[in-house]
């Protein structure tokens, strides 16, 4: 009768084997090689707080594994400028109407039509600005007191 040999029954841990890992990006390989350096900040020690592979953009490395990295090209196009804004939007019957309105009721303000063609452009254009603008005030004012008025029952 002959002993079982070690070889015929092999232990669980020789049959299971966990895969090797799979091959390192480039990056890491320069992170690596970056970090091994005995000058390098990040070396991993003892007691290092800091994990061996953090990266410091200001160290060296050899330019075979930099080589591998995609380059930063210097005749790269710039990026198309910015596309130019909107054309404004198209007044409506009634908003022209409306305009037409205000701005007779300013002549009237003013006296009459020779006064209002004497003004400059920037003027005139200010003076409906601000007719505008005080029209626009009061239909706030007025829906707020709208909203806040007591409901009929």
């Amino acid at each position: 009768m002959s002993t079982p040999s070690v070889n015929k029954y092999p232990s669980l841990s020789s049959r299971y084997s966990i895969a090797p890992q799979s091959q390192t990006s480039g990056m890491s390989e320069l992170l690596r090689r970056v970090n091994s350096h005995p000058t390098s900040p990040f070396a991993a020690g003892k007691g290092s707080p800091i994990p061996g592979s953090a990266y410091s953009p200001y160290l060296k490395s050899s330019r075979r594994t930099l080589s591998r990295i995609a380059p930063l090209h210097p005749n790269r196009k710039p990026p198309p400028p910015p596309l130019p804004p909107p054309p404004p939007r198209k007044k409506s019957k009634k908003e022209l109407d409306l305009e037409e309105k205000w701005e007779e009721e300013i002549i009237d303000d003013m006296g009459g039509i020779t006064e209002w063609l004497a003004l400059s452009e920037s003027e005139k254009k200010d003076l409906k600005r601000t007719k505008r603008d005080t029209v626009r005030t009061r239909c706030t004012f007025f829906t707020s007191i709208a909203d806040d008025s007591v409901p009929v029952i």
